[in-house]
C-alpha cells in the first residue's frame, strides 16, 4: 500500500496516516510518494480524491467518483476537494511542494 502521502486542507492543516481516517472535505493539495524523477507527485484542483490502494490518491470529477464506486475493487475512500484559488491556496500549494522535496525527493 502506498501510504506515503500528505493531504493539505484549506485551513492550513495537514494529514498523514491511515487513508481511511483522513478528514473528508476541503482538500486543497495531495502529495504522494511516486516512483518517478522527483520521487513524488502533486494532485491538485480536483473535485474528488479517491484512494487507489498501491497507487495512492488519484484526483477526478464526480462522474469518475461514481465509476470508482462501481468498479474499484478493495476498500474505498473518497475525499472532497475544494480548491480556493487565492493567496491562501498559493501558500498551501507552495508549502506542499517544499515539504514534498524535503520528505520524498
Amino acid at each position: 500500500m502506498n501510504d506515503k502521502f500528505r493531504l493539505y486542507y484549506g485551513d492550513g492543516s495537514t494529514y498523514r496516516g491511515d487513508p481511511f481516517g483522513a478528514p473528508g472535505v476541503d482538500v486543497q493539495v495531495v502529495i504522494v510518494a511516486w516512483d518517478g524523477p522527483r520521487g513524488w507527485r502533486k494532485v491538485v484542483g480536483k473535485e474528488v480524491y479517491m484512494w487507489m490502494g498501491d497507487l495512492g490518491w488519484r484526483g477526478g470529477d464526480v462522474g469518475g467518483m461514481w465509476d470508482y464506486f462501481c468498479w474499484h475493487k478493495g476498500p474505498q475512500k473518497v475525499l472532497m476537494g475544494r480548491t480556493i484559488h487565492d493567496d491562501v491556496f498559493n501558500d498551501i500549494s507552495s508549502r506542499a511542494s517544499r515539504e514534498a522535496v524535503e520528505e520524498f525527493g
